[in-house]
């Protein structure tokens, strides 16, 4: 018999994509950002390197999924835009990886008010074998209520 730790549960998420982003605004979703995604594994890891194109600008995140022997799935999130360091907990939820932030040491603060913290919720599914989709929802109650936030529709190059 061996141990199998299911390092990959999420592989679908493996290959070149283009990314199109989306914010939830007023219940509808419109686009704000293009770019590409590049996913690939690496022993007990997987790597995601995101480029994106918003508004002119261009935005670099990094993200690295693990998964521990007796743990859940943990992520890596590096934002360079918004020089965010955030570590995640996921788990497998109705066929779907979901990680989430809170509670959250470095989520983003609510600059308008200065008294909220922003924690987040990422919902990765595959939608087919050529469409992943990523759902981030937000908090700003420690995740006692999420609010659809981003959509990201990742298309197989």
């Amino acid at each position: 018999e061996t141990l199998s730790v299911h390092p990959f549960e999420i592989s679908f998420m493996l290959g070149e994509f283009d990314v199109k982003v989306f914010r939830n605004h007023l219940g509808q979703w419109k686009k704000i950002a293009n770019g590409s995604s590049y996913i690939s594994n690496s022993e007990m890891l997987i790597i995601e390197r995101m480029k994106l194109l918003k508004g002119g600008k261009y935005i670099s995140i990094d993200n690295t999924f693990g998964h521990e022997l007796y743990d859940d799935y943990k992520m890596f999130s590096l934002d360079y835009y918004s020089g965010i360091m955030e570590v995640f907990k996921g788990t497998r939820i109705n066929g779907k990886v979901v990680f989430y932030s809170c509670p959250s040491s470095s989520s983003l603060k609510n600059y308008r008010k200065k008294t909220k913290v922003i924690s987040f919720k990422l919902q990765y599914g595959m939608v087919s074998e050529d469409e992943n989709k990523l759902i981030v929802g937000r908090s700003k109650d420690n995740g006692k209520n999420w609010i659809p936030y981003l959509k990201l529709i990742y298309e197989r190059k």
